[in-house]
């Protein structure tokens, strides 16, 4: 009986041996990496998606500040990439005497500001000494350009109201036309 005993308890010790073999367990852990990156695209346009100018006037007296009539649109037309805009503006162009852009007028020297605000038309005095433009890219923030919107993390296809103002020079050399060029920069906020 004792040998059977011992066979036995041989034998439960082995199972027991062989269930914990397995019940055993091991892991193994592996790393995923994924970058998503959409561009950053912009797009701006003047009352509808082709129109691209705007004309102050001709005429216009030295000295005189004038506001756009309606916004320009700008949107984030990227594929999901949330955007933070810089902007910059160039001197004024044209067949005689240039126009430098600056943060006060004089002789060939006029000055221009931007306001982020919706539909809504800002008021002269909306525009502050944050909101010159000039010619080197300047965050469109909580501090510059900002009225009701900032240029700040844009999510995609949403859309900002743009609005100029400009002063024209105290005194001109020459009255041929003038063209400004302002550039709108989109890239990853952050």
């Amino acid at each position: 009986m004792s040998r059977r005993i011992l066979i036995l308890v041989m034998m439960v010790m082995m199972v027991a041996g062989f269930v914990k073999g397995v019940y055993a367990s091991s892991t193994g852990t592996v790393t995923l990496t994924i970058t998503v990156a959409p561009g950053a695209e912009i797009q701006i346009w003047y009352q509808d998606p082709g129109t691209k100018t705007y004309d102050f006037g001709s005429n216009m007296p030295v000295n005189t500040s004038s506001i756009t009539v309606a916004s320009f649109t700008v949107k984030n037309n990227s594929s999901g990439l949330t955007e933070d805009w810089q902007i910059r503006a160039s001197n004024a162009y044209g067949t005689g005497v240039n126009w430098t852009l600056a943060t006060s007028t004089g002789t060939d020297q006029y000055t221009l500001q931007a306001l982020l605000n919706a539909d809504t038309q800002p008021s002269h005095t909306d525009f502050g000494d944050n909101d010159y433009l000039s010619t080197t890219n300047t965050a469109m923030d909580g501090t510059h350009f900002h009225g009701s919107e900032t240029g700040e993390s844009v999510p995609s296809k949403a859309t900002r109201g743009l609005w100029f103002r400009i002063v024209t020079p105290s005194e001109v050399t020459d009255t041929s036309q003038k063209t400004i060029y302002v550039t709108v920069v989109a890239a990853q906020a952050g």
